[in-house]
């Protein structure tokens, strides 16, 4: 079960041993950091060993760093790090806390900010991060953990991230970071809020990046979205899956134009419960309210920034029917509350699980349409839009579902207040939930209790719950098994997926995924052995693919399909027939 650290922020509660944390320990390449610094004071451990942890010619002398469970580490300054940086700790369980990093003072006495600047890889798991400042009142700034490096990869793993009275975002690569991988797996991220306003800041601000992978994460009472997306580039390849949102203020994430993406097995639970007026929807180009799932056509060139990583037929071009976007197994739920709010206000929309706009566009637009926009021109009269094909736009088995949750703590209500108080003009009410109300105290466990009661989500997700899995966390062990037997859920290692349709004619689409950046190749070979078509042989960052094979000038009969990438070759067979 989710859970996270009750922690008083005053430097004199922290009464240890002088000697069980006075310095940090080895055990071979991993570093243990007590939160005790060298010199005795209860502040600044992390900064003073991981900057002093060099060799005599300057190099990184351990690759590991690791921190203790049921401790908490004050920053004086922002860790940077210029190397892979890999900062761990052991999983918490009831009787053990996870360890908390948080914003100390620095020798000015402003407060750190940001928290962390990666400029490379980042690896972090067990650990907790507040980005709530010192005195307990706001954010500690407008983002609190920067990426700077292009194309780094990073896996953030059973973390929990808070951050009430949010600023931007929590984590951003805007800075030089572009063209990152990154990926959120059995997270929390909570209490990202903030009072009376209309927007928070994402978890995740992001400029051009090639992969964004959340599995398995509780999302819980999020002003702001998962991540911001860029919106004239979009992003490579997204995949979300297996997660539980609970209580939006706008929308679960704000990535209009995914390039290929995958929704599936979640939960949406009060998702942009703001919902929108006529003022807010005459702003929008398709003049319709934002659903859930949103998306815009694209009108910038997507494949001047993507094309040689993702083209599906092959011909060198991405074009706006090409983009990709699977919805499956996923369920949505407004609380009463919720509802009672927009019935409050005769201007508001009933929010959905997506608009017209989206449903012509995408869903039901298998072919070239005009669509007539009223008031779509700039000067209000009407517009006609063309809107291409959308063939791999893919829905199957949403359902409009009450999770029946276990625990939200009348958080629904607290968020019902909020929108009242903005569209009243009364004033917000700050909807973080925790039972004694404070802004620097942690409670372990969890406060909300997200497992839920309903049978119908219970095996919704091909036999399994959906939404996050470590609610459940027997079904998520039998999930686990199933991923290692059939290798098609959780992408950490090479993957080479049967081709489909198979058989085929003439053309069938070839699926893979790679753990990590190389140079890939792909090729086709007849039952001779020759080579009968190259579909790719480049360098690809990690992420999952899919290439489609036109095999209109070969004769029926079995071709094999070959993946090699380092020491990593996969063939599989396939059967054209004309």
């Amino acid at each position: 079960m989710k859970k996270i650290i009750t922690f008083v922020f005053l430097i004199c509660a922290f009464a240890f041993s002088s000697s069980l944390f006075a310095q940090a320990t080895e055990k071979g390449d991993t570093l243990i950091i007590g939160p005790q610094n060298h010199d005795g004071t209860n502040i600044g451990a992390l900064n003073y060993y991981i900057n002093s942890d060099t060799t005599d010619s300057g190099e990184r002398a351990h690759s590991v760093y690791k921190i203790l469970r049921g401790q908490t580490y004050i920053l004086t300054a922002t860790i940077s790090a210029n190397f892979p940086f890999v900062l761990v700790a052991d999983a918490p369980d009831d009787a053990n806390k996870p360890p908390v990093i948080r914003a100390g003072l620095k020798e000015d006495g402003s407060t750190v900010s940001p928290l962390m600047d990666i400029a490379d890889d980042w690896i972090m798991k067990n650990v907790y991060v507040s980005g709530i400042a010192p005195t307990g009142d706001a954010s500690i700034s407008w983002y609190v953990i920067q990426v700077t490096k292009p194309y780094a990869k990073v896996m953030l793993d059973g973390c929990v991230f808070e951050n009430t009275n949010a600023g931007w975002c929590f984590i951003h690569n805007y800075f030089g970071g572009t063209h990152a991988s990154i990926t959120v797996k059995n997270s929390t991220i909570r209490n990202s809020l903030n009072k009376g306003g209309t927007w928070a800041g994402a978890f995740m601000g992001l400029t051009i990046t090639d992969t964004i992978r959340l599995i398995n994460n509780t999302f819980f009472n999020l002003q702001g979205p998962a991540f911001q997306g860029d919106e004239q580039k979009g992003i490579l390849y997204t995949e979300v899956d297996h997660n539980t949102f609970v209580n939006g203020l706008v929308h679960q994430w704000t990535h209009n134009m995914p390039v290929e993406m995958k929704v599936t097995n979640n939960i949406f639970y009060n998702c942009y419960s703001l919902s929108g007026g006529p003022v807010e929807v005459n702003k929008h180009p398709d003049k319709e309210f934002h659903g859930i799932i949103h998306l815009f056509r694209s009108t910038y060139l997507l494949d001047s920034m993507w094309v040689d990583k993702y083209d599906p037929n092959g011909d060198g071009v991405l074009k706006e029917e090409e983009r990709a976007y699977t919805l499956k197994n996923n369920a949505w739920f407004y609380s009463q509350e919720i509802k009672d709010y927009w019935a409050a206000f005769d201007s508001l929309a009933t929010q959905s699980w997506y608009n017209n706009a989206v449903k012509e566009f995408f869903v039901n637009n298998q072919s070239e349409k005009e669509v007539t926009i009223v008031g779509g021109a700039k000067d209000g009269s009407d517009t006609t839009w063309t809107y291409p094909a959308h063939p791999l736009f893919v829905e199957m088995n949403t359902m409009e579902e009450n999770p029946g949750f276990t625990n939200t703590g009348g958080s629904e209500a607290k968020l019902a207040a909020n929108l009242t108080g903005i569209r009243d003009g009364s004033g917000g009410v700050l909807w973080n939930y925790e039972t004694d109300g404070s802004l620097t105290q942690f409670e372990w466990p969890l406060p909300e209790d997200l497992s839920y009661s309903n049978a119908t989500l219970l095996t919704a997700a091909d036999g399994f719950p959906v939404g996050d899995l470590n609610w459940f966390p027997d079904k998520k062990a039998d999930w686990i098994t199933d991923v290692e037997e059939n290798g098609h859920k959780v992408i950490d290692e090479y993957r080479v997926s049967q081709n489909y349709p198979n058989p085929f004619n003439p053309s069938t689409n070839i699926e893979f995924a790679i753990p990590e950046n190389g140079l890939v190749s792909l090729k086709v070979y007849n039952v001779l052995g020759e080579e009968v078509a190259e579909l790719i042989n480049k360098e690809l960052t990690t992420g999952t693919y899919t290439v489609n094979f036109n095999a209109s000038k070969l004769t029926s009969g079995i071709y094999f399909y070959t993946l090699s990438s380092g020491n990593f070759v996969q063939t599989k067979k396939m059967l054209l027939l004309k």
